[in-house]
């Protein structure tokens, strides 16, 4: 594994998160057609990125890929479960239905972002394991010469 496949890696997602932030901030000052539009968008990227990855599980020569990949999809399953019957329930205050059902999308989002950090550091454990595996190797190397 090279090193600089790590860096492209960081590079795509700091792009992404660029973007995640720009539409965040444009969507905010949206109104409601426009919200309803760009979720539609959102949806259907996601729904492509599934369709990929559902390809790359079932090609991957690795089975810790495809075991990674199945564990995306099945997370994604949940939560998407979790969003559309568990979420909507889950709130029981003093506030009307579309006051709870809007509480309850801001604790989605809140836990998403905490997840996606918690990702994050997965990721950065997973490089740098690579890394010190890597150099471990050619340290072996040098030394069975």
């Amino acid at each position: 594994m090279e090193q600089s496949f790590l860096t492209v890696k960081l590079y795509e997602m700091e792009r992404q998160y660029g973007k995640m932030q720009a539409r965040i901030r444009l969507c905010q000052k949206e109104d409601t057609e426009a919200l309803r539009k760009e979720l539609k968008e959102i949806q259907a990227e996601c729904e492509e990125e599934d369709l990929l990855l559902r390809q790359s599980a079932a090609a991957a020569r690795s089975r810790g890929v495809a075991a990674l990949s199945e564990a995306q999809l099945v997370y994604d399953k949940q939560i998407s479960e979790i969003w559309e019957k568990v979420l909507p329930d889950s709130v029981h205050g003093r506030d009307t239905w579309q006051e709870e059902k809007a509480e309850a999308g801001m604790l989605y989002a809140e836990y998403s972002i905490d997840f996606a950090l918690r990702a994050a550091k997965n990721a950065l454990y997973a490089a740098l394991a690579a890394i010190a595996a890597e150099r471990e190797c050619g340290e072996w190397r040098k030394d069975d010469e």
